[in-house]
């Protein structure tokens, strides 16, 4: 009986299809910010436009990059491209397959409007929102003790 017992649990364990959990955190405090990402993706949508670029296509699986790591950031109060890896490493981790990707990424800003300002006035920012490679972007806000982490991922996939 002790066998079958054993022999169950490892054919149980064994079978089990789901992916382990990976929030990268454990901070219950950490909340994301969801009204946030419609406003922020046609605010880059109409400054790309204004720009004579053309609008994005918001990809699910960019916004899953970017819902861990902003929710990463405000865990750990810190504001970094590098806090678990690399952009690539991140993308990767999601097998999400680009020709070309940039990564913004910002702290503090409470609304919409002042994020996309934040970005518009840093030229390593501005210059991501307008490559005219891009064709699809994820964006996350999530707030932490501490404030507000924003990440925005522009890409073109292979």
């Amino acid at each position: 009986m002790k066998y079958l017992f054993l022999l169950f649990c490892a054919f149980t364990i064994g079978c089990n299809n789901e992916k382990p959990p990976d929030n990268n955190t454990n901070d219950p405090s950490v909340v994301e910010i969801k009204e946030n990402r419609k406003p922020v993706i046609g605010l880059v949508n109409a400054y790309r436009l204004q720009n004579g670029l053309n609008a994005l296509q918001e990809a699910q699986t960019l916004n899953t990059v970017t819902n861990d790591y902003a929710n990463l950031m405000a865990s750990r109060n810190a504001l970094s491209h590098q806090l678990n890896g690399t952009p690539e490493s991140r993308l990767k981790k999601y097998e999400y397959t680009w020709a070309w990707f940039g990564e913004n990424i910002a702290y503090g800003q409470n609304n919409p409007e002042d994020v996309m300002a934040s970005w518009e006035n840093s030229p390593p920012h501005k210059k991501n929102m307008l490559d005219p490679r891009a064709t699809e972007l994820g964006y996350t806000c999530c707030e932490g003790k501490n404030g507000r982490y924003h990440c925005l991922i522009l890409a073109k996939p292979k």
